[in-house]
């Protein structure tokens, strides 16, 4: 008899790619993404314009290519010397708002504040605050009864009296006496009886 054929040996699994890690975010506080310079940002044709497939494709790795390399380049040779340039720049910056600038605005705020506002306050109220008052003389008339114009310094000479209703907490009962009448009630009865003297003489008349 023949010998059997040996099983086929077991055909080992593929090792797994590696997912390459992705590029760490360098752009933290967002400052350039207005910057789009990728391919399909720069150019695009249209509908019913369009070049061979190929082509386009080439292309887009061409422009792709020469970005990075153009870049790659030009922060290779001139990025670290550039970073010094504003490192320096900034740190320039930096030193006069410390040791300047801050120091100067605390200086400005204090005089500004103590002296400044109340040269400008006692000006304002020597030589604008009376004409200002003189011509609110004008509209005197239309004040509005919901201010306190008494709290105010310097009142104007024409002062609105307020009319004043009395309301009483505890009202007064009226007692009517029965068999005394008041004058009130005595001209009320004079007057209608006239008016029933008057209705009978008419009566009279128009039945003669």
């Amino acid at each position: 008899m023949p010998p059997k054929p040996a099983p086929p040996k077991p055909v080992p699994p593929r090792p797994a790619r590696k997912q390459r890690a992705p590029p760490p975010d360098r752009d933290v506080n967002k400052l350039n993404t207005h910057i789009k310079v990728r391919y399909t940002d720069t150019l695009a044709e249209p509908n019913g314009t369009h070049s061979l497939g190929c082509i386009w494709d080439f292309a887009s790795i061409a422009y792709a290519c020469c970005r990075d390399l153009h870049y790659c380049l030009l922060s290779t040779f001139l990025g670290v010397w550039i970073a010094g340039l504003w490192g320096c720049q900034f740190g320039c910056v930096a030193f006069e708002h410390v040791w300047f600038i801050s120091p100067f605005m605390k200086i400005i705020k204090i005089t500004c504040k103590e002296a400044f506002q109340k040269c400008c306050h006692m000006t304002c109220r020597c030589c604008i605050y009376p004409w200002t008052r003189a011509c609110s003389y004008f509209c005197v008339a239309f004040k509005s009864d919901d201010v306190d114009y008494d709290a105010i310094d310097n009142p104007p000479v024409y002062q609105r009296v307020k009319q004043v209703r009395i309301i009483q907490d505890e009202p007064v009962e009226v007692v009517v006496v029965p068999g005394v009448k008041t004058d009130n009630e005595q001209l009320t009865n004079m007057f209608l009886g006239d008016k029933e003297k008057m209705r009978r003489s008419v009566n009279r008349q128009l039945m003669l």
